[in-house]
């Protein structure tokens, strides 16, 4: 199944960036921001380390450090040493250059995005209650807790 989102995946870069550069302008909105809500492994993968460096140590991690969390998870998917060291490379460098300064706009859309992706992701799961016979199982309580 294809994602149509309305939210790209540029934009979901320019959120993690924005939030790692400027996570004073994201804090109120740390109940809403999860890992599951970010498509594509690698920012999975960041967005929930992030998120558990943050609980932690109560910040964002430095680029650096960013770096090493998204290193250790890529080592633990990649068949290969080189192959995760240059997806991570890359993907942190992509994120390290994008441009913030659009960061109060980012910022204002973040529950937006997360409300998108929340929504998706109960149709997913109420589609697969359906089909395993099980639609009375609490799918309301899905769509509630997705809005």
């Amino acid at each position: 199944m294809s994602d149509n989102f309305k939210f790209s995946n540029d934009f979901q870069d320019l959120l993690i960036s924005c939030i790692i550069r400027h996570p004073d302008k994201f804090t109120q909105y740390g109940s809403v921001i999860k890992s599951e809500h970010f498509s594509g492994v690698y920012a999975t993968l960041l967005v929930k380390g992030l998120l558990d460096y943050q609980l932690k140590y109560s910040r964002m991690p430095a680029w650096e450090v960013v770096h090493e969390i998204l290193l250790g998870s890529a080592r633990k998917i990649e068949t290969d040493e080189a192959t995760a060291v240059d997806r991570v490379e890359s993907y942190v460098s992509k994120l390290r250059n994008i441009d913030t300064g659009d960061v109060d706009y980012a910022s204002s859309r973040v529950v937006d995005f997360c409300r998108e992706r929340a929504v998706i992701s109960a149709v997913r799961t109420s589609i697969d209650l359906i089909n395993e016979g099980k639609a009375d199982n609490g799918m309301v309580k899905l769509f509630e807790d997705a809005l």
